[in-house]
């Protein structure tokens, strides 16, 4: 059996995946066989083999990208084993250690700056496939609701349609003005709740009915080619740092900002405040704190005397 074949015929169907995170694993898995010079084994790999696609891989990408690769393929290494299709155990990180990635200051978009996106999403081009459109409210409705919800691409793309106002099942919210998205939608697998803001509301209300609340018209990861169109429209450069996720940045960091790390790490979905401080948090648009700011005065009091 191929490592293709695995994936596709065994992997999946007893761990599920999205579109995207099938795309992700296919991926990592021909690149690995581009490497090879030619369709693999699934026993055929190896640590060396690993390893040595990992030097060639990091020459020309990223760290993180090259450690995202090596995950991938561990994860199917590691469920062949335990299946009995595959003969010998993964490393661990000691015997196939990640690349040492440079840590960077997570960076969020300033509220002008996320003004300007708004704007230029109003001069995007109508994009229409398979009876689909997706045109300038979809893109204003997909940011603010990704401003309120701090939510990812993959769940934007999937909420279902709900004729606003949007109600929440949740017993002590039971007003408008709430999202719900259900843990199948969501990377943590939990069910969450967001109330939207009247502008959010508005911009939904103008979007045309549909099963789905965002239709994207075509596969999933063409939307970041789209998206690049209005970050340049909006005067920034393209990148893989100012993709949609920069937009999940912003909104941790809003709430972080007005209502401390750990309200921001709840609003995410974060399992540890560690997580939404090390890649969500952009330190400086934080209050600043200083010492001298918040610290009692002493004054000098001379003892008394035979004290």
């Amino acid at each position: 059996m191929t490592l293709m074949e695995f994936f596709d015929t065994v992997y999946l169907r007893a761990r599920p995946l999205s579109e995207d995170g099938k795309h992700t694993y296919r991926a990592a898995i021909s690149q690995l066989q581009r490497f090879a010079g030619r369709e693999l084994d699934l026993t055929e790999v190896s640590a060396d083999l690993i390893a040595d696609f990992m030097a060639a891989y990091r020459e020309k990408w990223s760290a993180s990208s090259t450690n995202n690769k090596r995950a991938h393929l561990l994860v199917i290494w590691r469920f062949a084993y335990r299946r009995k299709l595959h003969p010998v155990e993964p490393p661990d990180n000691h015997d196939l250690p990640k690349v040492k990635e440079p840590r960077r200051e997570p960076k969020a978009w300033t509220t002008e700056e996320y003004g300007r996106l708004l704007a230029a999403a109003e001069r995007m081009a109508v994009d229409v496939q398979n009876g689909l459109t997706w045109g300038p409210a979809h893109w204003k409705a997909f940011l603010l609701v990704q401003l309120d919800t701090a939510h990812r691409r993959g769940a934007l793309l999937s909420y279902p349609s709900m004729t606003p106002p949007i109600l929440t099942t949740r017993r002590d919210q039971v007003r408008d003005g709430f999202l719900t998205v259900l843990a199948e939608h969501t990377k943590q697998h939990a069910d969450t709740v967001h109330k939207l803001h009247p502008d959010t509301l508005a911009a939904i209300e103008g979007l045309p009915p549909h099963t789905l609340l965002f239709p994207w018209p075509y596969a999933e990861r063409m939307l970041d080619d789209r998206y690049r169109v209005l970050v340049a429209l909006a005067g920034f450069t393209p990148g893989r740092k100012t993709g949609t996720h920069k937009n999940r940045r912003t909104s941790a960091t809003a709430v972080a900002a007005k209502a401390g790390i750990t309200a921001a790490a709840r609003h995410c979905g974060h399992s540890t405040e560690r997580m939404t401080i090390a890649n969500y948090v952009d330190k400086a648009q934080m209050p600043s704190i200083h010492g001298c700011d918040v610290i009692d005065r002493p004054s000098a009091v001379q003892p008394e005397e035979g004290a």
